[in-house]
């Protein structure tokens, strides 16, 4: 099956979204008032369906809560990680020429999605790291490794 967003004669066509797009507390009760507003007067909506709708809001909430703490707490987990480094040799490929030296981590930063450690004034992503040494001597100066 072709999937195009335009028609074409002879074959079958679909749209595709690439995002998904989400509901928030504020649109769930802009449903729930429009449902309210246009249901039948001679059959309208009961109880139970009410306080189910009420239930599925109350959820949501719950669950984006918690997903922003686990995000919060998943955040800290790398920082203290990559803090754990400060001190320690490392060989870790360069982020801009590509080729694997040996430093040593002087200090760690993050920002909103990265946590990055800072060897002899480069920021290196922790993905970048190949090894992990021991404490390091007084020495901090970066080798080239064969």
């Amino acid at each position: 099956m072709q999937i195009s967003a335009t028609p074409t004669t002879g074959q079958t066509t679909a749209t595709t979204k690439s995002t998904v797009d989400t509901l928030g507390a504020d649109d769930f009760l802009k449903l729930v008032v429009a449902q309210l507003q246009n249901q039948d007067p001679m059959n309208p909506m009961g109880n139970e369906e009410f306080v189910l709708q009420m239930a599925q809001l109350t959820t949501l909430e719950q669950s984006r809560s918690m997903a922003n703490a686990v995000s919060s707490m998943a955040g800290a987990a790398r920082l203290g990680s990559a803090a754990s480094l400060i001190d320690r040799n490392v060989q870790y490929e360069d982020p801009v020429t590509g080729q694997v030296l040996t430093g040593v981590v002087t200090q760690v930063q993050a920002d909103a999605d990265k946590v990055e450690v800072i060897i002899d004034g480069q920021a290196v992503p922790l993905a970048n790291l190949v090894q992990i040494g021991s404490v390091a001597s007084s020495s901090t100066t970066p080798t080239q490794t064969p």
